[in-house]
């Protein structure tokens, strides 16, 4: 699913809100577009409706592919990274991540890890959890 053209930003969070109960309805949900990586600054979801939306995608037990690039993304909110999450490929380029939450060494699934463009001085310790990160 592609949800970039829509555009929700910071003082929308309630359409923000509205979108994660739609997409909790989607239980075979796997690809989740919310900013592809080739798409123009400024577009999609932003500000705190972004991570709003991001944190409650931890409800689609089924999403292996989560992109959001280019979105000015400032952080990572720990709850997307539950235990036994199906997440096996995470797109986080271009945005404005300082860091990532420990709470990511709890995707054991996740094979591929993409945060080129941030401001990333570190990883977390828990990243070495990830056995199957390539």
């Amino acid at each position: 699913m592609d949800l970039s053209s829509c555009h929700v930003h910071s003082t929308q969070a309630s359409k923000a809100a509205c979108f994660t109960r739609e997409l909790a309805a989607l239980p075979k949900l796997a690809t989740l577009m919310i900013c592809p990586k080739d798409a123009p600054r400024g577009c999609g979801v932003r500000g705190t409706a972004l991570r709003q939306l991001l944190a409650g995608l931890w409800r689609l037990k089924a999403l292996q592919q989560l992109q959001v690039s280019s979105a000015a993304l400032d952080s990572l909110p720990a709850r997307l990274c539950a235990a036994g999450s199906p997440l096996k490929v995470l797109r986080l380029e271009d945005n404005e991540l300082s860091s990532l939450p420990p709470a990511l060494g709890r995707l054991g699934a996740l094979e591929e890890l993409h945060v080129r463009g941030n401001r990333l001085e570190a990883l977390p310790d828990a990243i070495g959890r990830l056995g199957n990160l390539r």
